[in-house]
């Protein structure tokens, strides 16, 4: 059977089908109780008398161009819409048509339709919830979606801060090993030390600007090994050398200068001085002996936060914060104009009003998640013991009759979050605490807490945070009807993605009733050629007692560093000055100032040689008696009489 046989059995099929009309216009299956055609519009009326039975024109030209392609596929076949007029065709009797399948031919799906209709709602779901965020959105889903969004950008930018710390500056120092020197000169005049009474003044001034003091270490952090020398320059010519090595927690030093001995030994013997040098208290000495010198090493490798697990925490937390909170104590004003960071915004501002009973119930609930969560534990306190006990002997003092391993077990800190529960009291919270919460879009940029009924005391966080740039200052006023004290800490870091440097600023005032102190650092980078930064840093700290008697101290950098093709930093020099001044009503003031120059260079991959040591030169302190000490001592005393009677001192 040819092509258009098949297609001509399946049109008349479809026209003799008793359960629908045919629209004479477009060929369209309608109900019997159609009033038009659902497909394009054609009344009813055009319908009238038709049988359904009847036989019809097809709307579809069956034109077969004859070629042997028509048997095997339908590459001559060609329909024609066109005013919708076809050519007569055979027609084929009932019985004919019932010795085909006997199914009625499917109807095609509509998948095109389909497929249009899920793309546009894809695209108005977004609108629509873009609208309602910022029209219609009742406040506690609005700031829901904003708590979601919001955070993530601090999370982010603290993310990569660290990342690039751990990738700039911990990585190439604890996966390498690396050597570094260091140069400092100091600078000194009258006008700087003027504050000093010193008959010798000038003779001082002479000396500081004679000295300068040198550093070279090679250290191998893995391998726990390093090399050390420090030296005491006097007009560039050295006079005293300090040679140090550690390996492991073998020690040796030497000072040429005074001595040609060595003295050696283990960390673990520093006890036995006890026997020779009885004024040096043995409980000091047993301290340093329990003491490991690689102690930051284990800082770096045994305590570590899981950063992805930490944001997730935070998470968890807002969320259990913002579902405690009753939709009734929400409000919200959309297209406030509001100040944030010194500029205008326009904002949608959340109140939340909290009584005593809202506030027990919120910390209930946190402290519900916080005993069923293991997460803080791990990583707060779980991170806390193992800082103990890498640092545990050094303090053991502190800690002394304190039973760690029992306080900080799991059991007891589930406990303890559970009598704290229980014992909760909503009369011991504030009266109410008022919550402004600003969102600028997305993002929440202000919030501001009023603690108190008659705004007693008010603390305000505004933020901005884009890439690894960031602006967040923090402010915290209170007033008790009779006294005011003010708290302002800014921090601002605007990141340079192409030069990969940050320009950074600080502040931090305090303003008490009986004392004022201010902090500020600044820090600017910018980049002069492929791989040298101008850096410039400044740094100041104001206080004042509130009845005119303070202090003042002033430290300035400017110089530059030279990065490697990894961009970590191998070179720098600086020149800076760093003052000091002291001033009050019943002082006499002090005026006291330095200048000063830095050089640093440093070679990644540089390393250790430990020093060969001449056992008949050595000393080591588990099998020195005391006559060897004594001898050293005599030798030591003379070797510093003949350095400092040039200048006069003896």
């Amino acid at each position: 059977m040819t092509r258009s046989n098949e297609k001509s059995i399946i049109v008349q099929s479809i026209a003799r089908k008793e359960d629908f009309m045919i629209c004479t216009n477009c060929g369209k299956d309608l109900p019997n109780e159609a009033n038009f055609c659902i497909n394009c519009g054609t009344p009813i009326e055009a319908h009238e008398g038709q049988n359904p039975d009847a036989e019809i024109e097809s709307p579809i030209d069956n034109t077969v161009e004859s070629s042997d392609e028509n048997e095997a596929g339908f590459s001559g076949f060609e329909i024609s819409n066109s005013n919708y007029e076809s050519e007569p065709e055979t027609k084929l009797s009932d019985a004919e048509v019932s010795n085909d399948s006997g199914k009625k031919p499917k109807k095609k799906f509509p998948l095109l339709k389909v497929l249009i209709a899920v793309v546009i709602v894809a695209a108005l779901l977004p609108l629509a919830a873009v609208l309602g965020y910022h029209t219609f959105l009742p406040a506690k889903l609005t700031l829901a979606y904003a708590n979601f969004r919001s955070p993530n950008n601090i999370y982010d930018v603290i993310d990569k801060y660290l990342s690039n710390y751990e990738n700039k500056t911990l990585k190439p120092l604890y996966e390498n090993s690396f050597g570094k020197k260091a140069e400092l000169s100091l600078t000194a005049d009258e006008s700087l030390l003027s504050g000093l009474e010193y008959s010798e003044l000038g003779y001082l001034i002479q000396g500081i600007n004679s000295i300068s003091f040198t550093t070279e270490t090679v250290t191998d952090v893995k391998g726990k090994k390093q090399t050390a020398n420090l030296g005491i320059n006097v007009l560039d010519t050295p006079f005293l050398k300090l040679n140090m090595f550690l390996d492991g927690t073998r020690f040796g030093f030497s000072i040429p200068e005074l001595s040609s001995k060595t003295i050696t030994g283990d960390l673990k013997n520093l006890s036995k001085l006890s026997e020779t040098f009885p004024e040096i208290p043995s409980e000091l000495l047993e301290t340093y002996e329990s003491m490991d010198p690689w102690q930051f090493a284990r800082l770096q490798e045994e305590i570590s936060f899981d950063r992805d697990e930490l944001k997730k925490v935070l998470k968890d937390y807002s969320k259990v914060l913002i579902q405690s909170i009753d939709s009734g104590d929400m409000s919200i004003k959309r297209g406030q104009e509001t100040q944030v960071l010194g500029s205008t915004l326009q904002c949608h501002e959340i109140t939340i009003e909290l009584d005593q009973k809202d506030q027990a119930k919120i910390l209930t609930n946190i402290l519900t998640k916080l005993e069923n969560d293991n997460r803080p534990y791990d990583l707060v306190i779980g991170n806390f013991k193992k800082l103990l006990d890498i640092y545990g002997n050094m303090y053991s003092d502190l800690f002394y009759g304190f039973d760690t391993e029992t306080y900080l077990s799991k059991e007891n800190y589930k406990n303890a979050i559970k009598n704290l529960k229980n014992s909760i009291n909503a009369q011991d919270f504030p009266e109410k605490i008022t919550a402004r919460l600003y969102l600028n879009g997305y993002d929440i940029v202000k919030y501001e807490y009023t603690l108190g009924a008659a705004d007693e005391v008010i603390i305000t966080v505004e933020q901005k945070v884009t890439d690894l740039s960031f602006d967040v200052n923090y402010i915290l006023s209170a007033y008790d009807g009779s006294e005011f004290a003010y708290f302002n800490l800014r921090l601002r870091g605007d990141y340079d993605k192409n030069s990969d440097t940050t320009d950074f600023t600080a502040s931090m005032d305090l303003d008490a009733p009986d004392a004022f102190a201010s902090i500020d650092i600044k820090s600017d980078e910018s980049l002069t050629s492929g791989n040298v930064i101008d850096h410039n840093f400044m740094t100041q700290f104001v206080f004042d007692d509130g009845y005119g008697q303070g202090a003042r101290f002033v430290l300035k950098m400017s110089g530059n560093k030279t990065r490697n093709a990894q961009k970590l930093v191998t070179k720098s020099s600086y020149n800076g000055d760093l003052s000091f001044n002291i001033y009050g009503e019943y002082i006499d003031p002090v005026n006291f100032g330095l200048g000063f120059t830095a050089n640093t260079e440093t070679e990644y991959g540089k390393k250790v040689e430990l020093p060969g040591l001449d056992p008949s030169n050595t000393l080591d302190i588990s099998t020195a008696g005391q006559q060897e000490y004594e001898e050293l001592m005599y030798e030591v005393y003379q070797n510093i009489y003949t350095l400092l009677m040039p200048v006069g001192l003896f």
